[in-house]
């Protein structure tokens, strides 16, 4: 699902992101009253789904039916439906004794044993309500949104995302009208009254949030990956756009295939209409798709990607409860960076989540910490927390693991648990059992902790080695109570590039020793160039020149106390006269303090200083950033400089002009001096300064 906030009002938020504008849909959850979990005493099935739906009138009258197993003794079953009229209830095609109170249905079942299969056939009518979800009656259109746990507006089910059902759908609308729906279109009867019946047969278990339809004037624009069909419904007005911008879909089922597993499903398609509570909703099979998107030149091309990986992620493999959701929206999330590295390249893919994943997260967050697994309140389950900060999650644990276990990880979790729920616990299970790695740290502090962390680094070079070597410090800090342990990428750039090799960073600052196998004469080192990494901020500690002072035939250059978390030896200062040279050690031992004097300088040269600090003898940090200085010849033999800064006046006594300065100082000074004018000259420089005594 692409996000809007919808808090009393829905507010629509732009970001400018980094090829495709994404609009960000988010919506509140509403309170569970049932107990999070499967463990509810039956299974639901299969459920039939017969519904005539009058446009004119905004309403709507149907029947569902549904198959269910007892999974432990059970005497009652509840479904919700939300301000309908309920005309008849059976058991088993009986009669059913049954109360309608407080938007609930709970029908008696006498006694059923585990194994016990029965039927529930509820016939109901009624003005839907919408409010932002539910079934929507526009003009000469009608859809339905139902997630997270709005089905319930417009059929009764019990609306939990941990019971899938397979679910056939009959709805019957005008005769001038196509019906968009889940699964496999079986057939379409004019009832020769003005109306149609839309038969929608799904092969499949689906949740309730994701049954859907979308009914209006429609042209079919059909394609196929493989063999699995492609069916778009595209208002007339839109099909030669619709065209052009689903050009793509069957090269992005390609992508995924690859990297997720085989599409799961029967078909996949795209219903088009005019909506506002989202940018788009994955429906199981069929996505419904604001018309925003489709726009001829694929500016739409990242919200069509988003959808379509929910097929795998969120459709096939759904949440258990609410609390996973990011298990649905940080995988879809991130496989629009997927498939942005497939369609435009590996820079593009880097750039994308940069610009568009974490930055959309920094930006929303501030200095706020927030949760992925469960977040603080409902209202912040569809919230960049669970799309784009989960979607930074994965992309680290790709960089964790290496993309050849990473992709492991994605396709044996999707092969372990399609068409079932799954939960947070699951998925570290599969990050561990695939890559042998232990995942307790990176859980804790990603997924069950709050804040975003930060770092500060430093680095040390020792060319002189028989195998060079770096010494990495890294200090991570956060925003909240969490530890981060942070895997950050090293990259050292030289003649030839060598990959980039993981440090970690913890609080504590550890150091690291990195051998330089591939280039022995580095040009550059950078700490995560790619961005692999979700922060806040990033501070390099190194060494820095803050002062110098010319004087006659000398320099005394003064730098900061180095990062007080390393325990260095010393530093080494190195100078050249120009800041193309080559620097060139000045200090034949280790300085230990903050300043040096440089005495080996001529006056009126100017100079340029590097600094280095020094640790374990011949490891070095990189030059600090440049500062120069020039030493002047101090003679002091031309006596007094009188600076007149007299301006305006006009002669009298209390605003003289030069005529009358000048001649207040030859009464009061009895030796020879020079005057210099402040308004005609300018403030003079330290060379005709150090000429003068006063």
């Amino acid at each position: 699902m692409k996000k809007a906030y919808i808090l009393l009002v829905i507010i629509i938020l732009s970001f400018s992101l980094f090829a495709y504008p994404r609009a960000k849909d988010y919506v509140i959850v509403q309170n569970e009253s049932t107990r999070a979990d499967s463990a509810h005493g039956f299974d639901i099935t299969n459920y039939d789904i017969t519904m005539e739906l009058d446009d004119a009138n905004d309403f709507i009258s149907g029947s569902v039916t549904a198959i269910v197993e007892a999974e432990e003794v059970i005497t009652e079953i509840v479904y919700e439906l939300t301000s309908m009229t309920v005309s008849n209830v059976l058991l088993n095609g009986n009669p059913a004794t049954y109360d309608y109170t407080n938007d609930l249905i709970t029908i008696q079942l006498g006694i059923m044993n585990p194994g016990d299969i029965f039927t529930t056939q509820v016939d109901y009518e009624g003005y839907p309500i919408w409010d932002g979800l539910g079934m929507y009656f526009g003009t000469n259109h009608i859809f339905t949104i139902s997630d997270p746990n709005a089905s319930r507006y417009w059929w009764p089910c019990y609306d939990h995302p941990w019971d899938k059902a397979v679910t056939d759908l009959h709805i019957t609308v005008r005769d001038d009208w196509l019906v968009a729906s889940n699964g496999i279109r079986t057939s379409i009867v004019d009832n020769g009254n003005g109306t149609r019946t839309h038969h929608w047969d799904c092969n499949q278990p689906m949740a309730t949030y994701l049954v859907s339809l979308v009914c209006q004037v429609y042209v079919e624009l059909n394609d196929s990956f493989g063999d699995i069909p492609i069916q778009n419904f595209v208002p007339t007005g839109y099909v030669a756009n619709a065209t052009e911008d689903f050009s793509n879909l069957p090269f992005m089922m390609e992508v995924f295939s690859e990297k997720y597993g085989p599409y799961p499903f029967e078909k996949y398609g795209n219903a088009v209409t005019s909506f506002a509570t989202y940018s788009a909703m994955e429906h199981q099979t069929m996505t419904t798709l604001g018309n925003t998107n489709i726009n001829g030149n694929h500016g739409g091309e990242m919200v069509i990607a988003h959808e379509l990986a929910h097929q795998w992620y969120g459709d096939c493999l759904t949440h258990l409860t609410w609390c996973d959701v990011w298990l649905s929206e940080g995988f879809a999330t991130y496989s629009e960076a997927v498939y942005t590295e497939a369609w435009q390249g590996y820079e593009a893919m880097i750039n994308y989540v940069n610009a568009s994943i974490q930055n959309v997260y920094k930006n929303w967050a501030g200095s706020t910490p927030h949760t992925i697994y469960n977040p603080a309140s409902p209202n912040l389950y569809f919230t960049p927390v669970t799309y784009e900060k989960a979607a930074s999650v994965l992309h680290m644990i790709r960089l964790k693991v290496g993309d050849d276990i990473f992709w492991d990880i994605m396709q044996t979790f999707f092969a372990e648990y399609m068409h079932s729920n799954v939960i947070t616990s699951d998925f570290q299970e599969v990050c561990e059992t695939v890559s042998g790695i232990d995942f307790d740290q990176f859980f804790d502090q990603w997924i069950y902790g709050s804040g975003m962390p930060s770092f500060e680094y430093t680095y040390f070079f020792n060319p002189y080695l028989a195998i060079p070597r770096i010494m990495t410090y890294v200090q991570t800090s956060s925003n909240s109570d969490t530890d981060f342990y942070l895997d950050i990428p090293v990259h050292i750039y030289g003649p030839t590039d060598q990959d980039s090799v993981l440090v970690q960073g913890t609080p504590d600052a550890p150091f690291e020793m990195i051998s330089i196998t591939d280039v022995p004469v580095y040009d550059n080192v950078e700490f995560d160039p790619d961005n692999w990494v979700l922060y806040k901020t990033q501070t390099y500690r190194g060494a820095s020149i803050n002062n110098a002072y010319s004087a006659d035939e000398q320099i005394i250059i003064f730098w900061e106390e180095f990062w007080p978390q390393v325990e260095i030896d010393g530093y080494n200062l190195y100078r050249a006269e120009s800041p193309d040279d080559v620097f060139l050690q000045i200090n034949p031992e280790i300085i230990t303090e903050t300043s040096y004097t440089d005495e080996n300088v001529v006056n009126g040269t100017t100079y340029y200083y590097k600094l280095k600090a020094v640790k374990d003898e011949g490891f070095e940090t990189p030059f600090s950033d440049v500062y120069e200085a020039t030493p002047i010849d101090f003679p002091m033999d031309q006596g007094i400089l009188v600076i007149d800064e007299t301006k305006d006046g006009n002669g009298t006594p209390g605003n003289p002009d030069d005529t009358a300065v000048d001649a207040f100082y030859e009464a009061i000074i009895p030796t020879t001096f020079t005057t210099w004018d402040y308004e005609d000259d300018g403030i003079p420089p330290l060379e005709t300064l150090a000429n003068y005594s006063t």
